[in-house]
């Protein structure tokens, strides 16, 4: 026997809707199947309807962003980067930004660094120190990204270079050329990322997209004319 939609159900199912990117509008036809399912209790037709219908949202506030901007990472990096006042050291500018930004900021220069020098360039312009963010990033996001665990190891990997040079001997005369060697080990991890690189920009693309805020949305629609599906 077919289950009630009850007014939980319902509530839930306008919630969703109303949570969208984009305005929702409903032809007559579409209002005539919904009363129809409504009357007949039909619940599966209704979520379906309402899946359907959401997923169409999806579909049109992406095509909406990438209309005007290639890349909606770059584009929250740029924006980011206004905030960046002169006399103003990263930590200071970090602070200024939204933990939204700070992420796509972080990740950013990190992909950059990596990809133009390894980690041994991340890690000698002094970027190394977002490495816990990062990870905690990784390690509590609910994540439906299939590299996670390579990417975390790629961390793990720095980390374990970087607690190696921090327990040497500052006093030995071989201090500096031993933190050298080591540093330039990092090139061995490179290719790690280099594997997973593509992945995670697509993901992390769509991370942001999912997660963006009022704030980006109203930038990006300003650009744009209205859409409505």
């Amino acid at each position: 026997m077919e289950e009630s939609l009850d007014i939980v159900k319902l509530t839930k199912l306008f919630n969703n809707m109303y949570s969208s990117k984009v305005d929702v509008e409903f032809s007559d036809d579409e209002v005539k199947d919904f009363n129809e399912y409504i009357r007949n209790n039909n619940v599966d037709s209704i979520v379906q309807f309402f899946k359907f219908k959401e997923n169409m949202g999806v579909e049109v506030f992406k095509d909406m962003i990438y209309s005007k901007i290639d890349s909606l990472w770059q584009y929250i990096m740029d924006e980011s980067y206004k905030k960046w006042e002169d006399g103003c050291d990263r930590d200071e500018f970090l602070n200024k930004l939204t933990d939204y930004e700070k992420t796509a900021v972080m990740f950013g220069n990190f992909n950059y660094h990596v990809e133009n020098g390894g980690l041994y360039q991340w890690h000698e312009n002094n970027y190394s120190d977002d490495l816990g963010y990062l990870y905690n990033f990784l390690d509590n996001c609910d994540c439906d990204y299939d590299d996670k665990n390579k990417f975390m190891q790629v961390l793990d990997d720095f980390s374990y270079i970087k607690t190696a040079i921090e327990e040497l001997n500052r006093n030995d005369d071989w201090y500096e050329e031993d933190c050298q060697t080591r540093l330039k080990s990092l090139k061995y991890y490179d290719k790690d990322y280099f594997a997973i690189q593509e992945s995670w920009k697509n993901y992390f693309e769509r991370y942001l997209v999912d997660n963006i805020p009022d704030e980006y949305i109203k930038k990006i629609t300003e650009l744009n004319e209205d859409i409505k599906i």
